[in-house]
């Protein structure tokens, strides 16, 4: 019963200041919350829009194919191009159709190679950074992290990162990381692994303060 009294008051005691910790963020931090922007409704619109083109553009290729080659046969037994494209779409479907799979696959692969390609881009990214260190494959650096009433600031040797809680809009808890995000395609990611419970309770309960419930995938 003492040991659950203490625990209530450290909570009580951490939701009534500013929250600050030190905390390692690693390059595995870095690639979920940019996945988590990449998922973000705003760019999976255009994402879908640019997919649909692909697809859809794939059979016009096949078109233009068709025609310079029908435009390039300059002799007598040229076929009209209208025979051209009845020839292929009736007795060879398998052709549009195909161009139609290889676009399609073409989007799948970018899809699947995203997270890859995106952790392949931030490890050559902060490389670059002066406080990590490059003998872990981790690539470490340190940061100091304050929550309070006014937002969260992340401070690094470089530099330090600051949102208001009216920049971010909903945040959502994965993998003992909270992602903090708001429209503008920007946000913080903040692991509490290694952190006391009672602290860890007192961050969420000031950012479901602030955000509200926490968004489910």
């Amino acid at each position: 019963m003492e040991f659950g009294n203490h625990a209530q008051e450290e909570t009580n005691r951490l939701n009534a200041a500013p929250i600050e910790f030190d905390a390692v963020v690693v390059l595995d931090d870095v690639v979920a919350l940019n996945m988590e922007i990449y998922k973000m409704p705003a760019l999976k619109a255009g994402r879908l829009r640019r997919d649909l083109l692909l697809i859809l553009a794939a059979p016009l290729f096949l078109a233009v194919v068709l025609v310079a080659f029908n435009l390039a046969d300059q002799t007598s037994h040229r076929p009209p191009l209208a025979d051209v494209f009845r020839f292929v779409l009736l007795e060879h479907p398998g052709y549009p159709l195909a161009t139609v799979g290889i676009a399609v696959a073409i989007v799948v692969m970018q899809r699947l190679l995203m997270r890859p390609r995106m952790r392949l881009h931030f490890r050559k990214a902060m490389a670059q950074r002066p406080d990590v260190d490059k003998s872990d494959p981790r690539l470490p650096f340190s940061a100091h992290v304050i929550f309070s009433e006014d937002g969260i600031e992340s401070q690094t040797v470089p530099h330090t990162i600051r949102f208001n809680w009216s920049s971010l809009t909903f945040w959502k808890e994965k993998d003992s990381r909270l992602m903090l995000l708001g429209d503008s395609m920007q946000g913080m990611c903040v692991s509490l692994a290694g952190l006391a419970l009672p602290m860890q309770a007192a961050i969420r309960a000031l950012v479901e303060r602030k955000l509200g419930k926490p968004r489910l995938d």
